[in-house]
């Protein structure tokens, strides 16, 4: 069910963990790092996943390794861009970075 929050108009999604979710697609390792596709998707009345919002970005590998939480930021600024909260959204396929 989606509600309007207060303040700048935003509109904010209320979900079960069931409904909507984080996905990690990994487009290609590169020299510095790697670069995914992060995508917020929502479970249609059909039964298939389907995209709310996608960002590209590209982390580096040192980055990531002196910071292991530093992908969190990605995480709740696309959920947010979503109307979603990070913490009602499951994370599937996360990526691992070697």
């Amino acid at each position: 069910m989606e509600i309007k929050g207060k303040g700048h108009g935003a509109v904010r999604r209320r979900t079960s963990c069931g409904t909507a979710r984080l996905r990690y697609e990994p487009i290609r390792p590169v020299g510095i790092g790697w670069s995914f596709r992060l995508r917020v998707e929502r479970l249609a009345p059909d039964g298939e996943w389907e995209p709310v919002l996608t960002r590209d970005y590209l982390v580096r590998t040192s980055d990531v390794m002196a910071n292991p939480g530093g992908l969190a930021s990605f995480e709740e600024r696309t959920a947010r861009e979503a109307g979603y909260r990070r913490a009602d959204l499951p994370i599937v396929d996360s990526p691992v970075f070697a």
